[in-house]
């Protein structure tokens, strides 16, 4: 997060000795969606008194920065409209992604100065509560199945299994049943605080630990789609479904499913308000 607070803290130097009011500043940086403690700190950088060109300076925010965002840096500095300066890159043979990544770091917003948007940042207390998070959604999902397996297996015995430990069915529901008491709970609370906290300040939904455990989670919930699928369809083809089967691929791809399409919804409404 420290890049991004200096970036921050370049700009308002920057606009200050160009003769921006700190009010005014403030003001559009808030708009660009920047935390209001991070701009309360980065206002309490001194203004220089000699004055810094907006166009041309490479030292100018260049921390960091590579060649492409100096030049739309400059560009937009000059007037230039994000699609004139998006029409022109690709002109001179840059990559699409590239230029959208560029034009991205700015946001279209009418002030002065082009104002850089937060980046994605990560922060040991925000990396403490998503691992808590998600690994009590991975406990709560295992041991779901299990229990929802075991009462499965008790309701419908398979008559070929002389002697079926009923005990130990009932030992693993305990175990199962015991771990969805901590561990569910917990996952609601964190999700909650969590939800509130995005809420109130939409920047941290750039955290960049939320968005790996949030993709290495749709990645596990396909994975044990697709292998659900599969499982259904050997069965199929060799004749051998029997109810506790489909009952048991059913709360497979229930669990799966949920929970892929809650945090692919969830990006996608990332997308929309980031």
């Amino acid at each position: 997060m420290a890049s991004g607070i200096q970036n921050l803290e370049l700009f308002v130097r920057s606009a200050l000795a160009n003769g921006l009011q700190r009010s005014d500043i403030e003001h559009g940086l808030l708009q660009a969606g920047w935390p209001a403690e991070q701009i309360k700190s980065a206002m309490k950088t001194p203004a220089r008194h000699e004055k810094i060109p907006f166009i041309g300076g490479a030292h100018i925010m260049a921390s960091g920065i590579q060649e492409l965002e100096r030049f739309v840096y400059s560009a937009l500095a000059k007037g230039l409209q994000k699609p004139d300066i998006e029409q022109g890159l690709l002109q001179a043979g840059w990559p699409a992604e590239q230029i959208k990544s560029a034009l991205g770091l700015f946001a279209d917003i009418a002030f002065p100065v082009p104002i850089p948007k937060p980046r994605p940042y990560l922060s040991a207390r925000e990396a403490f509560y998503y691992l808590l998070l998600f690994t009590t959604l991975y406990l709560s999902a295992n041991y779901l199945g299990s229990l929802l397996f075991d009462l499965v297996n008790l309701k419908f015995l398979d008559p070929t299994e002389e002697g079926y430990p009923r005990e130990s069915l009932i030992g693993s529901i305990r175990w199962a049943a015991s771990f969805l008491i901590v561990a569910f709970p917990v996952f609601l609370f964190l999700s909650y605080r969590i939800q509130r906290e995005l809420t109130q300040n939409a920047v941290k939904r750039l955290s960049t630990i939320r968005r790996w455990l949030t993709y290495l989670t749709l990645f596990a919930a396909a994975g044990f789609l697709i292998g659900d699928l599969v499982t259904l369809v050997y069965s199929v083809l060799g004749g051998e479904l029997t109810i506790r089967f489909i009952l048991k691929v059913l709360i497979v791809g229930v669990i799966a499913g949920t929970i892929f399409g809650f945090y692919l919804w969830d990006l996608r409404a990332e997308e929309r308000e980031v």
